[in-house]
């Protein structure tokens, strides 16, 4: 799960990340914010713990995907709008190919 802390007037927005399942391996994140795509990498994030990211100021909807592995090296994608798929063994797409998979009309 994500939640985007957007302050008005602020320079920046924070989304922060809750692991509610088991440990999440590979951790990366694009979003699109004013600035553009910023893609970030997490690493891993244990059962039941949070991390933060500061990014740029967002206008308009939110739009970010977010994807990691599990420990049998299962492979799922999320996307801030609520979407989630667990991805084909050996599919290997990078974000940019994931941002266009969850956000068909709005890739790059």
């Amino acid at each position: 799960m994500a939640t985007l802390y957007d302050e008005p007037g602020a320079t920046h927005a924070t989304l922060e990340f809750l692991n509610e399942g088991p440990d999440a391996l590979g951790l990366v994140c694009r979003c699109r914010t004013e600035r553009g795509f910023e893609d970030f990498d997490l690493g891993g994030l244990d059962a039941r713990a949070t991390a933060s990211i500061e990014v740029g100021r967002v206008s308009g909807e939110f739009e970010c995907v977010w994807s990691c592995r599990d420990r049998r090296r299962r492979r799922y994608v999320w996307s801030y709008d609520g979407r989630r798929r667990r991805l084909r063994r050996g599919d290997r797409r990078d974000l940019d190919a994931l941002f266009t998979y969850a956000y068909p009309a709005r890739g790059r």
